[in-house]
């Protein structure tokens, strides 16, 4: 064996080119461990982390190359002379020691393997993930609480925050009424009900010109919390801890789209505090009390002309006619002029452009709204789409409907809309009692009232008169409790259709007689007509809710099994027309 060259692993051995590579796969296990560490709360986007694992990865076989060619001696970087004459050694031992270094090289490998591959994963921003897909990346922000009587400013900053993170594409953000939580006290139970693994909470407090705030970052299944914040700040600094908790929501759910999405929703904002004050009062009566809601909003934009969240919300409130409270030739010139008004200010504000859809809907201008629905969906993918779900049961796709109702029930679990409806026209009725029954059990006082109204009506409509009556006698409770011509109409249907027609007459007297005192919407009165068999004066409702635009009837003309006995009738083909 004299002359002989040392084989390939012997001369690895003799160049500690394992050693070098032993030593670079520590060294960058470490300086990965670090980066994953400190690159998201600078703020780093994750291109900086996927170039630093190509950069390592292309490190290891330079690092091979340089250890065979050169050698660390006491005299410093030499290099391996591969034509010198070498010694005869006999074949090398492989000693514990040698073991010991094969295997720390083989498990650092490996680890540096799952770890690139683990951050690869993680942050493929050419990948954005789905919602559903999504879940590491889903929170919800919990009702911040107040002492005192800063309830509109807890509320507010609820609010806020849920907006400006929704408007971030690669989050997942539950939105829900906060009653609608119901007796739900833990937070795995309310994470559970809102399908999020993270949830925001916190509370504020102000006192003398002051303004205490702190919030969390919990991760639910276990309770961590992730990361927390306490400010003890001028009132007029409200904004900027928004978007100070905003900001590190986002960092903390590892979305590399924040920053834009952040500044956009920013620009919307009023920058007069007491604007800001009169515009959460606004919100805080909003569904409830829609004359104060207008009321606190014209308060806010007289402060701030060009506060484009309560010039919106302004247009929503006439747009539902003040609840109604309104007729629609009084309330749908204001509508147009304050959503005009919004779009000339934040032309891609997704709020206002669904205003603006349902306007153009109105106009029947059908192309146009659709895009506004869609144009609103694509710049707000958090936002549930119950608008667009319910404009496509209005042009009779169901299909598209029942589409955009479950992404809705994606983003707001607890919010079932009107999706039963779609379910009742497709005829999956099973579907629609496993989800309406348990609604109208332990559902929030208005989810109640709709859920056993329907109820009673879709059992009666298919038959089951036991379970009609079931469900009919709390929707009459509700019906005089809340005074709603809606609910009061429904009744009268269904008491119609088990063959009770004195008993629905009377229901229809008392709308009758309400009307005489109040508007009254053309649907309600419709619904009783209908339940009492006069055709006649149903049909004059029916035309009158056309003319006045009243979507929660116009999108059951299409689709509605309740419709049936009328789609042969040549008024009813005219009003389709």
């Amino acid at each position: 064996m004299n002359g002989q060259k040392p084989d390939f692993l012997q001369q690895l051995m003799q160049r500690r080119v394992m050693r070098a590579l032993s030593l670079y796969l520590v060294s960058a296990f470490v300086i990965l461990q670090v980066a994953d560490i400190t690159f998201e709360p600078m703020g780093l986007p994750a291109w900086v982390m996927q170039g630093l694992i190509a950069l390592l990865v292309a490190g290891l076989p330079a690092t091979a190359v340089l250890a065979w060619i050169f050698d660390l001696t006491r005299s410093g970087i030499v290099r391996t002379d591969s034509t010198a004459p070498q010694a005869v050694h006999p074949p090398p031992r492989f000693t514990t020691a040698r073991k010991i270094e094969v295997l720390l090289i083989a498990m650092l490998s490996i680890a540096m393997a799952w770890l690139m591959f683990l951050q690869i994963s993680a942050h493929d921003e050419g990948n954005p993930p789905s919602i559903a897909a999504s879940t590491s990346r889903s929170v919800a922000v919990l009702p911040f609480s107040s002492f005192g009587s800063e309830d509109h400013l807890a509320s507010g900053m609820t609010n806020e925050l849920t907006s400006a993170l929704s408007s971030i594409p690669d989050l997942h953000v539950a939105s829900y009424t906060f009653a609608a939580l119901g007796d739900l006290s833990s937070d795995t139970a309310i994470a559970n009900a809102l399908q999020v693994d993270h949830l925001v909470k916190g509370s504020v407090q102000q006192a003398n010109g002051q303004l205490r705030a702190t919030a969390q970052v919990i991760r639910a299944h276990d309770g961590k919390v992730l990361w927390s914040l306490r400010r003890d700040q001028p009132l007029t600094n409200i904004f900027a801890i928004q978007d100070e908790i905003s900001t590190n929501v986002a960092v903390n759910l590892q979305s590399t789209l924040y920053r834009e999405a952040l500044a956009a929703s920013a620009a919307t904002r009023t920058s007069n505090l007491e604007a800001y004050h009169a515009y959460l009062q606004a919100l805080r009566h909003r569904a409830l009390n829609w004359p104060l809601t207008v009321e606190y909003g014209r308060r806010a934009i007289s402060l701030d002309p060009e506060f484009v969240p309560a010039i919106t919300l302004l247009a929503q409130a006439y747009l539902t006619r003040v609840g109604g409270s309104i007729a629609f030739a009084e309330a749908y010139p204001l509508a147009q002029n304050y959503s005009r008004q919004a779009l000339q200010l934040a032309p891609d504000y997704p709020p206002a452009l669904i205003v603006q859809a349902h306007l153009e809907r109105m106009e029947r201008n059908y192309d146009a709204a659709e895009h506004l629905f869609r144009r609103a969906k694509q710049l707000a993918p958090n936002r549930p789409t119950h608008d667009l779900a319910n404009f496509l049961r209005l042009r009779g796709d169901l299909d598209g409907a029942l589409a955009e109702y479950r992404h809705s029930l994606s983003i707001d679990p607890l919010n079932i809309g009107f999706y039963g409806q779609a379910l009742f026209a497709k005829g999956f009725y099973d579907r629609l009692f496993q989800m309406y029954e348990p609604l109208a059990l332990t559902g929030t006082m208005r989810a109640k009232s709709i859920a056993v109204s329907n109820l009673a009506l879709w059992h009666a409509h298919v038959g089951n008169q036991a379970e009609a009556r079931r469900w009919l006698q709390p929707a009459v409770e509700f019906a005089a409790q809340t005074d709603s011509s809606a609910a009061i109409g429904a009744v009268a249907l269904v008491l119609g259709k088990l063959g009770e027609l004195r008993q629905a007459t009377a229901y229809l007297q008392q709308l009758e007689d309400m009307q005489t005192r109040q508007y009254v919407s053309p649907a309600g009165l419709f619904w009783a007509y209908l339940g009492t068999g006069d055709l006649d004066r149903a049909f004059i409702m029916l035309n009158r809710a056309v003319d006045e635009n009243v979507l929660i009837l116009l999108m059951e003309l299409k689709t509605s099994p309740l419709l049936d006995e009328l789609r042969a009738d040549l008024r009813f083909i005219t009003v389709l027309d």
